[in-house]
Order: C-alpha cells, then structure tokens, then sequence
C-alpha cells in the first residue's frame, strides 16, 4: 500500500469498533469471567432463575484459590447460581450487608436455601452431597479402594499447601532444606497420580473433586516457585505434565486460570512476600518473558479469543490508553497517538485480513520519533493484563499477541 493510502485510511473510533464485538452468552454459554465491575451474575445453564438456590460470594479479580475452585466445582456439576463479587480482605473494604452476614469477612462463601456456609471444603462436600442425579458425581463414595485414596489425596494437599508456603516464605539461608519438603510431597504425588489409569487422579477423562481442589494449588505453586525457586514442579514427573496438560484444556479450566505473571502479581498481598534464589535459571526468567512470545492467531479459530480481547479493549479504552500513558510516561504530545495504536490493534484483533494494511498504517500514521514512547506505552500494557480478572487465559494470550504485532510494527524490542 502506497504512503498516501495509509496516511489516508481511517482507523475506526472505539465507538465504531465496538460494533465488531460478538456478544458473550455470560449465563448459559462458557464459564467466561464477567467485567470486573459486574457485581452479580447468573450461570443457569439453561435452567430458569426460579431454579437457583445458590449464591456463591467470591472476590472480584477471580485471584483467590478458594473461591476458584469451589467455582469450579458448580461448572463441572454444572448447577445454576448466582455469583455476587465481593473484595477480599488484602484488595479492599467490604459492603457492610456482607459482613452482617459473614462477620469474619472470609471467602468463599454461599448462601445456599437462605442458610450461610463458609470454608472452601464445607462447601464443596455441601454441593457434591446435595446435587446428586442428575448432576454429575463427584466422589467415587461406591468404591471402597478409590474413598481410601480420596481421603489420603486430600490429606497430601494440605500436606503439599504447607511444603510449598514453606519454600516460598522461609528464611533464603535455610532454602536447601526448606525445598526437600516441597520435593518429597510432589514425589508422592507423581506416585499418586500413577495409582489409577488416565490423565487425573481417578480413572477417565474428566477430572473428579480431588482435581478440583488440587487444581488451584498446582496453578500457583507451579508459577510461583518458577519465578523465585527456578524450579518447575513437573519436571522428572511425568504423571504431573499430563495431568497438567490435560487440565488445562478442560473447559471449566481452561477459561478461568491464570498465567504465571498473572499469579506473581496477586499471590505476594495474599501470602507475603517472597525473594528470589541467588542464582535464577531460565525457567525463571522465562516467567518474565512468556507474554513477549505470544503471537496473534489470525486463524479462524482464533476469531472468538480474538475477539474477546478486542471487545475487552473497546469497554475499558479510556482506561487502558490512560494507564498506558501514565506507565509509559508518555509525553503529552503523544498521548494521541497511543490512543491511535490501541485502535489499530483492537481493529488488527476484529479483522486480520487487515494486518499488513494496518501494519503500513501504523507506521505512517504514528510518527517515527514517536514510536519509542508509544512501545512503552503499549508494552506497559501488556504486562498489567490479568487472567481472567480481564478476559480469559486465551484472549489474553491474543491481547499480548496484538501488542507484540504493534511492536513490530513500529521496529520496537519485545
């Protein structure tokens, strides 16, 4: 395309892009996490409101572990609720109906037939005992050798919880032996996982109660002790990789976790802070590095992903361009121009027939003495993205892709 078309093709405004967006079925459709600000939601899978007798209280990020998977265990049984979002403790006051209900202020809680019932574990055996047929099963309570391990596997979590906090907290001159319990709980869980055939911790494809509260350990087990113990738990244990590799493709999974970085951000408010070994390895820094390799997936089946991104750019724009700015330092004769890049890209996500054309346009429309600052701005953004407080793992990825395309658009590092 020639300089004078892209200097003359008109990038849509964030109203006109907005038409783009695909509506989201956010109560009978994938388990999507709803806009942070959204503070109650139905998932009804089909059934009517009428039908809901539960209300799960969790917090607004989607950070806490807890309230995860007591939410993920609703998705596999695929019972209707209704979520109300609530801060937890380390992000923010509380409304004060809320603690007239819960004077503890802890989540996850659920009001369940108008009784209230707190502690992650009390609720899920509340949910499995009380929605049996037709609800999926959950515990396999007809077979006697798979409830002996079911108890043992959930007595190795908390087991596992206390090891890993342990590794992360403790004092950096005794980590040696503060990682051997880490180390020897995860060798008895690669043994576990090898006790029954398939992927989980039960026999067949889908992962049963004992994955679920598993799940939300690994996640942030696995990220934070990459980043600051260079260690990855799955490596020598291959039972771990498939289970992981398998969990995460399974939808109720696959759409409400988090990255590693995602993870590094939140945990820290949660559990106090941690320090980094003295001498980081790859898999590390690789933490730091992930969302500069991903790449937009101008595919079709990149097209939902895709466009879920952009829709989450186009309902939050005034507020992305003014962080990118503000972590950019964007001078303010630029401020334009980051504006213009965000719309590139949000268009570049909705139409990737279009990238070459966008591409030349913004390199023609966005001043060469400007492209520094406007990188910075954008690459700013890419890390303050979360999973799935934003928009799902998958989106995200996208979203980072659309930003490292607009990197290299404009001749910047990633």
């Amino acid at each position: 395309m020639t300089d004078t078309l892209t200097n003359s093709f008109a990038v849509p405004s964030w109203r006109k892009l907005s038409d783009f967006v695909i509506p989201q079925d956010y109560i009978n459709g994938p388990n999507f996490t709803t806009p942070p600000r959204e503070l109650q939601s139905f998932r009804l899978f089909n059934q009517k409101e009428a039908d809901v007798r539960l209300v799960l209280y969790r917090d607004h990020a989607s950070w806490c572990p807890y309230c995860h998977k007591v939410q993920m265990l609703l998705e596999a049984k695929r019972i209707p609720y209704l979520i109300k979002k609530i801060n937890m403790s380390c992000y923010g006051s509380k409304p004060p109906e809320f603690l007239k209900k819960v004077p503890s202020g802890l989540l996850p809680v659920i009001e369940f037939d108008g009784k209230v019932i707190t502690e992650s574990m009390d609720i899920m055996f509340l949910i499995e005992d009380s929605f049996q047929t037709p609800y999926r099963k959950m515990i396999p309570t007809e077979d006697n050798d798979m409830m002996q391990a079911f108890h043992r596997y959930l007595r190795l979590e908390r087991v596992f919880i206390g090891a890993w906090l342990g590794a992360l907290r403790g004092p950096m001159a005794m980590l040696p032996r503060g990682l051997q319990p880490v180390h020897q709980t995860l060798d008895v869980i690669e043994k576990s996982l090898g006790e029954f055939a398939g992927p989980f911790f039960y026999p067949g494809d889908e992962p049963s109660f004992v994955d679920i509260n598993f799940s939300t350990v690994f996640e942030r087990a696995r990220s934070s002790l990459k980043y600051w113990r260079s260690i990855d738990i799955i490596e020598g244990r291959p039972n771990l990789a498939k289970w992981f590799h398998h969990w995460n493709k399974w939808p109720p999974a696959l759409l409400t976790r988090s990255d590693d970085w995602t993870h590094i951000g939140a945990l820290p408010p949660q559990i106090g802070p941690a320090q980094f070994t003295k001498n980081r390895l790859p898999v590390s820094y690789g933490v730091e590095t992930a969302r500069g390799k991903h790449v937009l997936n101008d595919g079709p089946e990149g097209k939902t992903m895709r466009n879920i991104a952009a829709a989450t750019m186009c309902r939050n724009s005034t507020l992305v361009v003014k962080d990118a700015i503000r972590g950019g330092k964007v001078p303010e004769k630029d401020h334009a121009y980051v504006d213009l890049a965000f719309r590139i890209m949000a268009q570049a996500l909705f139409e990737p027939d279009l990238l070459e054309v966008l591409e030349d346009t913004a390199r023609a429309q966005i001043p060469k003495e400007s492209w520094k600052v406007v990188g910075d701005a954008v690459r700013f953004e890419r890390a303050r993205c979360c999973s799935p407080r934003d928009m799902p793992l998958p989106a995200m990825e996208q979203f980072c892709g659309g930003i490292n395309w607009m990197l290299r658009s404009l001749g910047q590092e990633l």
